[in-house]
């Protein structure tokens, strides 16, 4: 199947961000929760899901690293799954670029998180994104900015 386009995934990526909620919420994991789920998820949603899972404690690690005071535990679920969807993409998908990764999970974060959702995730992700991404792979840098 060819990769999704930017609309498919934005929407993809929505999806998997709720799912991602919800299991949390449920104590479930990928597998259950998309055997749950009354419309079968799109595959990139799946693969993200199962990326999240699999990676989950790795994922964590990194982004306790640059929390600050807030350990990851201790963020609102919503600003975690966000997170840490973006952090398997930066990590996981050098084919998606980086700006667009940081993009997509603020406004994400904007959506569904608190107030000052977005600017907090914009700054650990663009931090992040600056370690696991400028190792001259070419995969670019993370673009600072709430955009």
């Amino acid at each position: 199947m060819p990769s999704p386009v930017l609309g498919g995934r934005r929407e993809a990526r929505e999806q998997a961000l709720l799912l991602l909620y919800e299991a949390e919420i449920r104590s479930l994991g990928a597998e259950a929760m998309v055997a749950d789920v009354v419309v079968e998820p799109d595959e990139y949603t799946a693969e993200v899901l199962a990326g999240v899972e699999a990676n989950q404690e790795r994922l964590d690690q990194l982004l306790g690293e640059r929390t600050g005071d807030w350990p990851i535990h201790r963020l609102g679920a919503i600003d975690r799954a966000v997170l840490r969807l973006a952090v398997w993409e930066l990590t996981e998908r050098p084919d998606i670029p980086t700006a667009v990764v940081l993009n997509e999970a603020v406004e994400l974060a904007k959506t569904y998180g608190t107030d000052d959702s977005g600017s907090f995730v914009n700054g650990v992700l663009a931090t992040l994104a600056d370690d696991v991404r400028s190792d001259g792979t070419g995969h670019g840098s993370a673009q600072r900015g709430d955009g």
